[in-house]
Formats: C-alpha cells, structure tokens, sequence
C-alpha cells in the first residue's frame, strides 16, 4: 500500500482517480514531469506537473495538477517482452513475404499499454485543437460518441470535464493567434452536452 510518505518523482507514472482528487471522476494516468514543491499546499496535497497519457501512452496533454497524496497510485512499467524469434523456415502462408524475417509483431504490447489500434483515435491534437484522425476541429462526432459512452449517462460530469479542456483550448488557441482571445467556444465544447428541448 502506498503511503503519503513516498516522495513524488520525475519520470513517476501514476493512476489518478477520486481517491487524489474529487475533479477525476474519469481516472486519468500521468507521467510525472516534477513534483512542484515551491507551491504552498495544504497538509497532505501536492501540485504536480505532468503529461497526461492516452490509452497508449502517448501525452495528449501537459497539465498541473493538485492532487491528494494518500490517494496516489503508483503504476510499475513492466519490462518490454523480448520479441520470440521465428522457427527457421517459417512463413505464413496466407500472406507471403507480408513480413520481413525478425520483425516484431504488429499490436504485440509496449510496457503497460494496450495493443495498439488498426485505426486513429479521434483524440485533440494541442494546441491546434483538431481531430488528430479526421482533422476537423475537435471534438469531432465520433469524439463526442466516444465521451458519451465513457461517462455512460452522466452529463454533468461530462460537462464538467468538457469545460475544463474548453479552458485549455481557448488559451492554447489564444497563444498560436498572438495573443488574441479566440471565439466564444461554450457551444463547441459544451453546448452539444445538454440538447435544447
């Protein structure tokens, strides 16, 4: 069991969920970039500064974030498997010559990610904010789908989750354009969450 005593390290991947921060309500995994000791805390919480990870471990996101350390889970990166080497004289026989002799696996696992995907997640590519797979400015139908199912009928966390990248955004936005305010983004980000009657 992790206690509150173990010191918060660069390069720490960590599963954050409620029991860190009420904000969570999806759990997310970060990799830790640096604990910021110099921010004032209260006793028992923690800033941190880290890049949020996608279900293949790729940073979508850099983020700081306050956090509960009694409710930190560490994550071990498991060492990548060694590739099987194949049987002398092997071959498939139903795609000949689709893979050169030694060549890893497609969708073999990379330390504690899920096989990779045959196809792009439609995820939001910072700081241009567009779908990293069809290239329209995100979130995207399929986006939204996807955001409906994972938060399976709760709108309001969903919203809440929403407007917090809708703040992302709207600076991210604002730094590629000089500085200049973007346009309101509450019906992009937001508006679709709750239909108008």
């Amino acid at each position: 069991m992790v206690t509150a005593e173990r010191p918060i390290r660069g390069g720490d991947l960590l599963h954050l969920t409620r029991a860190a921060s009420v904000q969570f309500v999806r759990p997310i995994v970060v990799r830790v970039i640096r604990h910021l000791a110099d921010r004032p805390a209260y006793d028992g919480w923690a800033w941190i500064e880290a890049y949020e990870l996608d279900a293949r471990g790729e940073a979508v996101a850099k983020r700081e974030l306050f956090v509960w350390r009694a409710g930190l889970r560490w994550l071990a990166t498991p060492p990548v498997p060694a590739a099987r080497r194949p049987v002398r004289g092997a071959h498939d026989a139903r795609t000949p010559g689709s893979r050169e002799r030694g060549s890893p696996m497609p969708g073999s696992q990379r330390g504690w990610q899920v096989p990779a995907m045959r196809f792009r997640e439609h995820l939001p590519s910072r700081p241009t904010w567009r779908c990293r797979a069809c290239g329209i400015a995100w979130p995207c139908s399929p986006a939204k789908l996807r955001l409906l199912g994972e938060f399976r009928g709760d709108r309001a966390a969903l919203a809440l989750r929403l407007a917090a990248l809708q703040a992302e955004a709207v600076e991210q936005l604002a730094q590629l354009d000089g500085g200049t305010p973007t346009v309101d983004l509450a019906d992009r980000f937001v508006g679709w969450v709750h239909p108008r009657g």
